[in-house]
């Protein structure tokens, strides 16, 4: 994808990330999609989340791509953990 540099850049540092790790999701099409850039902004879900993957890539020391799989499932178990906390709730009200 072509997004000029100065885009990246200053998106970047409006998120608080790297901007060759916000290059490289980018590339990847991970997380964020090129209109976002080419707009200077993200949603704000979108920006929270690229900041808890570079987390997750500098802490395990892991590519853009594996921690986004590491965000996924971590995202689903939260629901599901939402979900069962709903089931013990309306089968056993307290």
């Amino acid at each position: 994808m072509n997004v000029p540099h100065e885009k990246i850049a200053d998106l970047a540092a409006k998120l608080g990330v790297d901007a060759d790790f916000l290059e490289r999701c980018l590339e990847e099409e991970i997380v964020i999609e090129a209109n976002w850039i080419e707009e200077g902004d993200l949603p704000s879900a979108a920006a929270t989340r690229m900041r808890s993957l570079q987390r997750i890539c500098r802490a395990l020391d892991i590519d853009e791509f594996s921690a986004s799989l590491i965000l996924e499932l971590r995202e689903r178990l939260e629901i599901m953990e939402r979900e069962l906390d709903f089931l013990r709730t309306y089968r056993h009200p307290s």
